[in-house]
C-alpha cells in the first residue's frame, strides 16, 4: 500500500486544472481595465469564501479594502454575483481555505504588476491580501488536519467547488459592464 499524499499535495494535484483556468481568466493585469476586472472577480469569489469561512477574521477587512479599491476605480462594488456557496464541515472549510489562502500568494505576484501601471491605481486590497498571512496559516492547518479518507475526499471536493466559484465570479466580472 502506498503512503497517503500530504493533504497540501493532494489538493494541489486535484485542483491543478481548475487553478490553471482561473489564472488564464485573470490574465496578466497589464491595464487598468484588467485590474478592475480582477478586483470584481475577486469580490465575488471572496464574498462566497467569506460565507463558507465565516470564522476567518481576515476576510471582512479584505473585502472592505477591495470595495474601497473598486470604488476608487469607479467600478460597481456589488455588481457581481458569486453564486451560492454551500455550507461546509471542517474538511470543506479546509478545502475552501486552501483556495482562498492560495490566492493570497498570487496576490503578491499580481501586486508587482499592478504597481507598474500608470497612473498608479489604489491597491490596498492586493497589499493586504499579499501580506495577510493566510497561506502560512493554511499550510499549518493542512499539516495538522487528521482527516480520514472521506474527509480528504470532502476537502478536495470543497476546493474544487471553491475554484468553480472563482471561475464563475471571474466570468461574471468579465461579462459585466466596466462602469
Amino acid at each position: 500500500m502506498s503512503p497517503l499524499l500530504p493533504l497540501r499535495e493532494l489538493l494541489r494535484q486535484a485542483t491543478a486544472a481548475a487553478h490553471a483556468r482561473v489564472d488564464a481568466q485573470v490574465g496578466p493585469l497589464d491595464s487598468h481595465a484588467a485590474y478592475v476586472d480582477y478586483l470584481k472577480g475577486m469580490r465575488g469569489f471572496l464574498a462566497a469564501a467569506a460565507a463558507v469561512l465565516d470564522r476567518e477574521p481576515a476576510l471582512p477587512p479584505l473585502l472592505q479594502a477591495l470595495d474601497r479599491d473598486l470604488e476608487s476605480a469607479g467600478a460597481c462594488v456589488h455588481g457581481v454575483d458569486p453564486g451560492a456557496p454551500v455550507g461546509a464541515d471542517e474538511a470543506g472549510r479546509l478545502g475552501w481555505g486552501y483556495v482562498t489562502a492560495g490566492a493570497s500568494v498570487g496576490a503578491r505576484m499580481l501586486r508587482r504588476r499592478v504597481v507598474q501601471l500608470q497612473p498608479l491605481p489604489r491597491c490596498e486590497f492586493l497589499a493586504g491580501y499579499a501580506d495577510s498571512g493566510l497561506w502560512p496559516e493554511c499550510l499549518q492547518r493542512l499539516s495538522e488536519a487528521g482527516l480520514d479518507a472521506e474527509g480528504r475526499d470532502r476537502c478536495v471536493a470543497a476546493a474544487r467547488l471553491a475554484f468553480e466559484a472563482a471561475e464563475h465570479s471571474f466570468s461574471r466580472a468579465l461579462e459585466a459592464p466596466s462602469r
